[in-house]
């Protein structure tokens, strides 16, 4: 397993260190891993830095909840950097907010081969073995400087900053969560093909538009445009998407989909779901009236 912590960080890989940062050359991750004949890269670094290269689809990525984040950095900046002032003024840093919609810099996490959630590792874990037909154990690892940390408790005006501070975050998060839900009905179900989708657009004038795939197939996906829990319409989604054309996407991005003559108001509640298990793929509440 290769690491990538940046350049100056000693668990950065030798091979990644040489091939992608002394040659300023993201695509040398190819040549790290030949190298080393690694399996995996794994690190804190933007989803975009080696997506193109590896492709989404091969991509896992662990989301937590903005506020437990927040306070486990600032345990961490108490304890190994002398952090000395109180968890609000932590949170307001800019370089605490926000920190996991920076890393995924604007990539829909349902486009992400597995999508972990810290709260249920062991359920992450056992997906990750069934998608990519692994063996990995839970195993807990440097939790005794965190048990020896006295707990910090947090108000609910506390927890209401915290959460303003991390809206990006906040957004992300939920959408983790729905995804994450989705593949762990398809591991308990014994469904193979992972139906992800999103809606980019919806509104009188533009009609509805999105996209949906299943992760492992190169199959079309049929879906239901739900309009305020109702069928609108059925339909295939095979069109040429530009901005999914460079993660190695099953169909190579060819996953779009629109529908044309669709009346909303402001407020209406958009939905997609797969045909085939009855999934919701995604929401999208109205904001214009068309």
């Amino acid at each position: 397993m290769l690491r990538d912590y940046g350049h100056d960080s000693d668990a950065t890989s030798d091979s990644v260190r040489e091939e992608v940062y002394l040659k300023k050359d993201n695509s040398g991750i190819e040549r790290a891993i030949a190298r080393d004949n690694a399996v995996l890269v794994a690190g804190h670094v933007p989803v975009t830095k080696y997506g193109s290269q590896l492709g989404l689809p091969n991509t896992i990525a662990f989301f937590r909840d903005p506020v437990q984040q927040v306070i486990s950095h600032y345990r961490h900046a108490v304890r190994n950097q002398g952090f000395e002032d109180g968890l609000l003024a932590f949170a307001r840093l800019e370089s605490s907010r926000n920190i996991q919609s920076r890393l995924m810099a604007g990539v829909d996490p349902a486009l992400l081969g597995i999508v972990g959630l810290t709260e249920q590792y062991r359920e992450t874990l056992a997906i990750v073995n069934h998608c990519w037909s692994w063996d990995l154990r839970h195993v807990k690892k440097n939790v005794g400087g965190r048990l020896r940390l006295r707990l910090l408790e947090i108000n609910a005006r506390t927890r209401e900053r915290l959460e303003r501070l991390n809206e990006s975050d906040r957004a992300l998060y939920e959408r983790a969560r729905q995804v994450f839900k989705n593949s762990l009905y398809c591991l308990e179900h014994r469904v193979e093909r992972d139906p992800r989708g999103a809606i980019t657009l919806a509104d009188s004038r533009s009609g509805v538009r999105g996209w949906a795939l299943e992760m492992g197939s190169d199959a079309p996906v049929e879906i239901n445009i739900m309009i305020n829990g109702r069928v609108h319409s059925r339909t295939h989604c095979d069109l040429a998407v530009s901005e999914l054309s460079r993660w190695r996407l099953p169909r190579e991005g060819c996953v779009g989909f629109r529908a044309k003559n669709v009346t909303l108001s402001h407020g209406d509640s958009v939905e997609i779901r797969d045909v085939r298990q009855g999934l919701v793929l995604a929401r999208y509440r109205v904001h214009d009236d068309a």
